[in-house]
């Protein structure tokens, strides 16, 4: 069972956080992005989705994050 309140998203976001190879690390880091990108794209409209939207924007630095390393 997953321990994650968005997985649909959130599981993409988490294999790119451990992954330790810069390679396959890129290629994870665009997964998640996208998958946050689909999922604001089907809350656009629905205002009840506060603290999702919350957590796409925190992942979403996560992510920021990971692609500035790999350009380091």
């Amino acid at each position: 069972m997953s321990d994650l309140r968005y997985p649909s998203w959130q599981e993409h976001v988490r294999l790119a956080v451990l992954e330790p190879n810069p390679q396959k690390l890129k290629v994870k880091i665009a997964a998640g992005l996208q998958a946050i990108e689909d999922r604001r794209a089907q809350l656009s409209g629905d205002h009840n989705t506060r603290d999702e939207r919350i957590a796409l924007d925190d992942a979403l630095q996560t992510l920021q994050i990971l692609s500035r390393y790999l350009a380091a």
